[in-house]
């Protein structure tokens, strides 16, 4: 997200909503589902504040689509609140070492999983401000723009799925080549294939992303019935609304 005070977050958003392929440009009837919270989150707070500004005068407009914001979802690696630290490349995940092992008769390696955290850490990351504090106040039925901004609360239904991570990592053994999130390292003892974990790409197939799933449909399905029970009461067309 560009740096606030500067036009910057306008210009992108504009950009982003509005000048894309025909096909791709976003009107009032849509529907975003936004996050960005994860990686990058210094000062977010302020840039939070610049772009909800925006796009609440974009919607009086009655130009900028609905706002559905994702919770920045938890991590579980090896660092204090299952945040990624610089130790992480010496971790390996337990699942996938075994996957290996079992697979060519090696024996497992010492291994890190990806763990679970304990609710002092849940909570200090939640709190930290990573865009959700911005957007929850707007997103409150008392708040007058709870039709238009929404929240998908996956944070805490996700902290405790910290085995939901599937094995997606591969390893050619014929050409002794490693995939996506393999590493090929030597030893005295030889060459072994290290696997590091990941559960902040990948958690698909898994519990996870079908949780999230049945969050955003029901979601989508409360707006839906909000807005038919508007037009219908109103007495306004019928405008489109995504099923």
């Amino acid at each position: 997200l560009p740096k606030a005070a500067t036009g910057a977050i306008a210009a992108a958003l504009h950009l982003l909503l509005y000048l894309g392929p025909p096909k791709s440009r976003l009107g009032y009837d849509d529907v975003v589902v936004l996050n960005f919270g994860l990686h990058y989150w210094t000062d977010l707070s302020e840039q939070m504040r610049e772009l909800l500004s925006w796009w609440t005068a974009e919607r009086a407009a009655r130009r900028a689509p609905r706002l559905l914001w994702r919770e920045t979802s938890p991590q579980h690696f090896q660092g204090y609140g299952g945040l990624y630290s610089g130790d992480q490349a010496k971790w390996t995940s337990a699942r996938h070492a075994k996957a290996f092992a079992d697979s060519d008769g090696e024996s497992e390696a010492t291994t890190y999983q990806c763990r679970a955290l304990t609710t002092s850490e849940a909570l200090a990351t939640y709190r930290a401000d990573r865009g959700n504090n911005a957007v929850w106040p707007l997103a409150l039925p008392h708040s007058g723009n709870s039709s238009w901004v929404g929240v998908l609360p996956v944070f805490w239904p996700t902290v405790p799925l910290q085995t939901e991570h599937p094995l997606i990592y591969w390893y050619d053994p014929e050409s002794r080549k490693p995939g996506h999130g393999a590493v090929l390292r030597s030893n005295p003892g030889g060459e072994h294939v290290v696997y590091l974990p990941d559960c902040t790409h990948y958690c698909n197939p898994g519990s996870s992303l079908r949780l999230w799933t049945q969050m955003l449909v029901s979601h989508m399905r409360h707006w839906k019935h909000d807005h038919e029970h508007h037009v219908s009461s109103s007495g306004q067309r019928r405008s489109h609304f995504p099923a």
